[in-house]
């Protein structure tokens, strides 16, 4: 296989960070034979304004402004209405047959609005002790695939290429069906199967269906670069974020190592690149030790939201921000930091250098991946209000290009590029800045 270089850009704080931009600068800049997606699903929500056209990928990567193609590997969940959906807006912006640039490993897991129904019917029973959702139905995915007995009944893309009267799909969801129902009453409102079965129909028709992601991988690595695109972020990780306040998918770089292990490709060609904010932001319920909601750092894509929770600001979170750099085993390169145009515009923010506890610094920990308990009693300790931040001024005369290059520094990374406005075409590499 040639040796091309590849990336991989990972978010490290709550999601949200700009992952979408930088991928759509990536695709901009280098030959880029495709998008891999590796995590999540429906939630994800990377918005991307690039020469005047906005678009909040979801399933889709966000190179597909610039004709490149995506793949979904088998550890992405497919939500094919979703999906469908996403094609259309895409297309009502000018992008070509946007179905036909979706490829789709048959082994993925299935999200169905049954999913949906459960995910948002479970939530609401939480009260105020909810977990935090985006009401899309990816954790109640894998939640069912691991508490069905007979795994052969897990739905999977698969499925929607044998979507025939009598298939096992049909069997699937009536089984969908008759579980959600066992849990929200006989009663509950849930979609015509029928109609279900006639949706799929029309996916079966539109996407490109690959039987080994592994290969379809291989063969565009083999013409040129690719960019992984992560999902959500490693603080809502599912093995090392700040449990229940989590996402039921793996954000750090574990399964992108996991495909280069199958292909026997060194890790050294890929460039892991960490994206973070100028200060620290995250959606709904969870520890949010830098949070100040007096701060006017307006956003023009994210908000409340009637699952997400509401829309939550802060301080630039230095300890955070370092978990997850050693969460992801030391594996991030460089670092992306965007939104330095909103951290300039506001003098009131600051930097949180450390968390006091009651008579100490406390100090955030990383447990065995598999210790939910012992996570979740961090959890705890965070939601206490025991913990709050010590929080420092900016460094004097530091903005601009000196704010990320400061971020970097503390992180102990090297500064790749900068956004400094809401555009991809905003963004600048360090080496245009310095050539």
């Amino acid at each position: 296989m040639p040796k091309h270089q590849h990336y991989a850009v990972i978010d490290l704080g709550y999601g949200d960070s700009g992952k979408g931009a930088l991928v759509d600068r990536l695709c901009e800049r280098h030959d880029i034979q495709a998008v891999v997606r590796f995590n999540g699903g429906c939630q994800a929500a990377h918005n991307v304004i690039n020469k005047g056209r906005h678009h909040t990928f979801s399933q889709f990567g966000s190179g597909t402004f610039h004709g490149v193609p995506t793949l979904l590997t088998n550890h992405v969940m497919f939500e094919p209405l979703a999906a469908m959906l996403e094609a259309q807006h895409l297309r009502d912006l000018g992008v070509a047959d946007p179905e036909s640039m979706l490829f789709v490993q048959a082994e993925a897991k299935l999200t169905t609005p049954y999913h949906w129904f459960v995910n948002r019917w479970e939530e609401t029973q939480r009260g105020d002790g909810r977990h935090g959702s985006c009401g899309r139905g990816i954790g109640t995915t894998m939640a069912y695939a691991e508490q069905i007995a007979d795994e052969e009944m897990v739905p999977t893309a698969y499925d929607v290429l044998e979507a025939g009267e009598e298939s096992a799909l049909r069997l699937k969801l009536r089984a969908l069906d008759s579980w959600a129902r066992g849990k929200m009453g006989p009663t509950a409102a849930l979609p015509d199967l029928n109609w279900l079965m006639n949706e799929y129909a029309k996916a079966r028709k539109l996407f490109t269906w690959v039987g080994s992601s592994s290969l379809v991988l291989e063969e565009f690595m083999a013409k040129g670069s690719v960019v992984f695109e992560g999902a959500q972020g490693v603080l809502l990780d599912e093995h090392v974020g700040f449990h229940p306040h989590t996402t039921w998918s793996t954000c750090t770089p574990d399964n992108i190592i996991t495909e280069l292990n199958d292909l026997r490709m060194p890790f050294n060609r890929v460039t892991f690149y960490g994206v973070v904010r100028a200060y620290t932001t995250r959606h709904g319920a969870g520890p949010f030790i830098a949070e100040d909601a007096s701060l006017n750092l307006p956003e023009a894509h994210n908000g409340t939201d009637e699952w997400q929770g509401s829309w939550r600001v802060g301080h630039l979170d230095l300890p955070a921000l370092q978990y997850a750099v050693f969460a992801c085993d030391n594996r991030i390169d460089e670092i992306y930091v965007t939104h330095v145009d909103s951290a300039d515009a506001e003098p009131a923010l600051k930097v949180c250098t450390s968390y006091d506890g009651p008579n100490r610094t406390f100090r955030l920990r990383q447990y065995d991946r598999h210790s939910f308990w012992e996570r979740e009693a961090q959890t705890a300790a965070l939601l206490s209000g025991d913990v709050q931040p010590s929080l420092e001024p900016w460094p004097a005369d530091v903005t601009g290009l000196d704010r990320a290059t400061y971020i970097a520094d503390m992180l102990g990374l090297p500064l790749a590029g900068w956004g400094y406005g809401p555009s991809t075409e905003d963004g600048t590499w360090m080496d245009e800045e310095t050539s």
